[in-house]
């Protein structure tokens, strides 16, 4: 049998999307973990959640219930925090990135806000609370603009125009510098309105952040914000105890960090440190395609971006530089995703017999 969604509600009626202070929508897309970042994560959050997404890695023939990543998840969770669990996946098809985010989105697609984290993210306390609680008071915002005429602004309008703003947020980490990244991030439902879903055709992993973050950019509704003072753990330095992992040798200047990896003390990871070799292989062939096909839809140097890891020098306004488009438009490559996922599965039966 495969891969089957299950719900679990906690209450006789399900629960509503727009319950402040609540996360309306918070998902998390595992691609494989092996070191149970899973439970960490769910062992983490401790603010009530409306719905909640876990999209699993391919199960093969296993209930969605029975799958490991499912059972940490509920395992490490407190229920009482959440009105609705959906617990899905793809059977035995390899899930792309793009792919685990956008059903996430799509789960609920009138909810008012969604929160998507990694599974090697870790909450501290009371940060769950803060980001929610802020980002519920800024959505819904609309900025005034200004009427302008041949003499300039015009005085004495009773309404001048508005436009409604999207809001996309990111966070710091506590234990690495930089961040920013879309390991844990938030957009609201102006901005999947108007820059739309992620690019599926980004398979199986890299270079759809990219993307997304150009369509961003070009939205002029769009608000990126980045809430400084919320910083939780990202990955965890084998090495150091849980305690010192969490608190103490990471919490005010990221050169402990690099000092420490220099003096090879301690090593830092991921939740994609540990992927299978097959998932690595895979990424890695499909890598080059989507960076030039990155390229292509938005006019980019490939050069500076191969470089850099980032979409540079980019010229096109609409994808494609195709007119009466929205930033929104991509066509799914089922061809190329479907021999993508061939190539997966032979590569772990070539595993298998070796």
């Amino acid at each position: 049998m495969n891969c089957l969604s299950i719900n679990f509600n906690n209450s006789m009626t399900t629960p509503s999307i727009n319950s402040y202070p609540c996360i309306p929508v918070m998902g998390v897309s595992v691609l494989e973990d092996p070191l149970n970042f899973v439970y960490r994560l769910a062992k983490s959050i401790d603010f009530c959640v409306s719905h909640f997404v876990l999209v699993l890695p391919a199960g093969g023939d296993r209930r969605s219930t029975e799958h490991p990543v499912a059972v940490s998840f509920m395992n490490g969770c407190n229920k009482s925090l959440f009105g609705f669990i959906n617990i899905t996946c793809s059977g035995d098809h390899l899930l792309g990135v793009a792919e685990g985010w956008n059903s996430i989105l799509k789960s609920k697609p009138d909810a008012p806000w969604y929160l998507i984290s990694g599974y090697d993210v870790q909450f501290l306390p009371k940060q769950l609370e803060t980001l929610s609680v802020r980002f519920w008071n800024q959505s819904g915002e609309l900025e005034k603009l200004q009427w302008k005429g041949s003499y300039g602004n015009i005085r004495g309008a009773e309404s001048p125009p508005i436009k409604t703003i999207g809001n996309f947020i990111h966070t710091k980490w506590k234990n690495l510098p930089g961040g920013k990244g879309f390991s844990l991030f938030a957009l609201s439902k102006e901005i999947l309105q108007n820059v739309g879903y992620f690019d599926e055709n980004l398979f199986p992993a890299f270079w759809e952040d990219r993307d997304y973050k150009i369509r961003l950019r070009l939205w002029k509704g769009t608000r990126i914000r980045t809430y400084r003072d919320i910083r939780p753990i990202h990955g965890l330095y084998l090495g150091l105890s849980q305690g010192d992992n969490n608190h103490s040798l990471f919490s005010s200047s990221s050169s402990i960090s690099k000092a420490y990896q220099r003096d090879r003390k301690v090593q830092y990871i991921s939740g994609t440190s540990y992927l299978s070799q097959s998932w690595k292989t895979l990424s890695h062939m499909a890598g080059r395609e989507n960076r030039e096909y990155a390229c292509q839809k938005w006019g980019c140097s490939l050069k500076l971006s191969v470089t850099k890891y980032d979409l540079l020098n980019c010229t096109y306004k609409t994808p494609f530089n195709l007119k009466d488009v929205s930033l929104s438009h991509w066509v799914r490559n089922e061809s190329r995703i479907g021999w993508l996922r061939k190539e997966y599965r032979r590569l772990i039966l070539a595993v298998d017999a070796s």
